[in-house]
């Protein structure tokens, strides 16, 4: 992502669906910078979500309202795939990586066909999600912060349990909700990343695709 895609993407007309706040292109370019160009942000089609900002106070039923199979305009199709072929290399495969698609899958799949839509779904243990999401998801108050102990290491700071707690339900209803779907889905594949080698994991998805295995370690 270059610096035309930052100043010309539709990020400017992307509105929060609970504050009704538009983005800013500060957070934006500090998203993108850090690797996070994620279809959701490319585009302005559908409304902009952000699972662990909602995660924080919405109710658990507000986080799977998403748009559904039955949502699409005939024109979004050709919306999204101008705003989002900028942001594409020419490809065999063209790979978006929005945690939220979780539960777009069938929004994505009835904009682009069921043919041309394929789904990874990279599921990982509620309570290690929960905690590496904690860091954007839980309050770190004066009581969670870092200090040196007696020893002369640094304790690591915790997040309050209750907020742990609280996102691995929301892991909960998010994945009950993913597979309640995947039988309208053509194509769709569940990954775990507690497996011995993600080579052996990821070759047979790669040869289906017309894609060469990696010969190294991942």
């Amino acid at each position: 992502v270059v610096a035309e895609h930052l100043r010309e993407a539709p990020w400017k007309s992307l509105v929060d669906v609970h504050t009704g706040r538009w983005m800013k292109y500060a957070y934006f370019r500090e998203v993108v910078s850090t690797g996070g160009a994620e279809g959701k942000l490319l585009q302005s089609v559908y409304p902009y979500r952000y699972l662990l900002h909602d995660a924080r106070t919405a109710p658990l039923r507000a986080l799977l309202s998403q748009p559904t199979e039955l949502s699409p305009l005939r024109s979004a199709r050709q919306y999204l795939w101008e705003q989002w072929r900028r942001f594409w290399t020419p490809a065999l495969v063209l790979l978006d990586k929005t945690p939220e698609n979780l539960l777009m899958a069938p929004f994505l799949q009835a904009t682009f066909g069921p043919r041309a839509t394929s789904f990874i779904f990279v599921l990982r243990h509620p309570l290690s999600w929960s905690l590496a999401a904690s860091k954007w998801a839980c309050p770190w108050g004066a009581g969670n912060v870092s200090r040196a102990s007696s020893t002369g290491h640094t304790r690591r700071a915790a997040p309050p349990l209750e907020c742990v707690d609280r996102l691995m339900a929301v892991w909960r209803v998010a994945h009950e909700r993913m597979a309640t779907r995947l039988p309208t889905l053509r194509s769709a594949t569940l990954l775990r990343t507690e497996v011995d080698s993600w080579i052996a994991a990821l070759t047979p998805l790669l040869t289906a695709v017309g894609l060469r295995p990696p010969n190294g370690r991942l």
